[in-house]
């Protein structure tokens, strides 16, 4: 959008967009595992401290999304100049 009031011109311009379904990735390591439900062979010690057991698991998913949005805006005067 632009306007001009005398030798004032504003200007306004939006953009935006949108993702939906990107990838993204979810790792858990065997120390977020503290208890026996979410860990059941996984050995730990004392206090939740994992002692073995797998190592990283990255898990793929499609159930990420982003936006974004912006706006811009500007205002400027000309002025006459003599020669």
């Amino acid at each position: 959008m632009d306007h001009e009031i005398g030798s004032v011109k504003l200007s306004a311009s939006y953009v935006g967009t949108a993702g939906i379904h990107l990838a993204s990735s979810s790792r858990r390591t065997v120390t977020e595992a503290r208890t026996r439900p979410f860990a059941p062979y996984t050995p730990i010690q004392f206090r939740s401290h994992a002692i073995g057991g797998f190592g990283p698991e990255t898990v793929m998913t499609s159930g990420s999304h982003s936006s974004y949005h912006a706006l811009q805006t500007s205002i400027s005067q000309s002025t006459a100049r003599m020669a």
